[in-house]
């Protein structure tokens, strides 16, 4: 019988069949290049997306960073301000404190110069007691016949008296003088407040000498004591 197809058109057909495999191969790769193209083209997308994410993620720390540094730097004004205040109380403070320091300086000088006043007043009135009831003493001396007894004829008293203290009120002591010029009695007359001080005072008294008179003397003698 004869063939269905020579061996030319038989090799032909197995070409055509040949060609035809390597385009569908071809084509193959082809169609597998460019799924692997493109999944890498997403594989890149992908650390580009992860990078996009990552520095979004830098960025909210980067933000949250800012914002503490911001919450700090209030904190640190308000702090500024309060310490201004309380400077300010403090020196309103010192201040005021320096002005009552003022007038309580103010206030003790004006009590001091009342207590000199005071004790001015006090002298000036011991003062005038003592020359009236000197010149009382004197008007009775010269009715009893006696001579007045004074610091013009007294002679001596001895060694003044003397304290470890400020006596306030001086004691007056009244003596009666024998012709002979020695104090023959002697009596308190105005007291110190202190029956010791008015104790010394007699003694004292005692101890004066007067000059001489006919018919004696009689006075007041204001001890004054000295302070050791």
């Amino acid at each position: 019988p004869k063939p269905l197809l020579d061996e030319s058109e038989l090799e032909k057909a197995r070409e055509s069949s040949r060609n035809q495999q390597e385009t569908e191969s071809q084509q193959q790769q082809q169609q597998q290049q460019s799924q692997a193209e493109s999944s890498s083209t997403q594989q890149q997308q992908q650390p580009s997306q992860a990078e996009s994410s990552s520095t979004q993620q830098q960025q909210q720390p980067s933000q949250a960073e800012s914002s503490s540094a911001q919450n700090d730097s209030q904190q640190a004004n308000q702090s500024q301000q309060s310490s201004n205040r309380s400077q300010q109380a403090n020196q309103s403070q010192q201040g005021s404190s320096r002005s009552q320091q003022a007038n309580q300086g103010q206030q003790s000088s004006n009590n001091s110069q009342q207590a000199n006043q005071g004790q001015q007043e006090s002298n000036n009135q011991n003062q005038s007691q003592n020359q009236q009831s000197s010149e009382n003493e004197q008007a009775r001396a010269n009715s009893s016949g006696r001579a007045p007894a004074s610091g013009a004829n007294l002679i001596g008293c001895g060694q003044q008296p003397e304290v470890d203290f400020d006596v306030e009120v001086q004691p007056m002591v009244k003596v009666i003088v024998a012709p002979s010029g020695s104090v023959s009695r002697a009596t308190i007359t105005r007291s110190s407040g202190k029956n010791q001080l008015d104790q010394k005072a007699l003694q004292y008294a005692r101890q004066c000498r007067f000059q001489q008179s006919p018919n004696g003397r009689e006075g007041n003698i204001v001890v004054r004591f000295r302070i050791e």
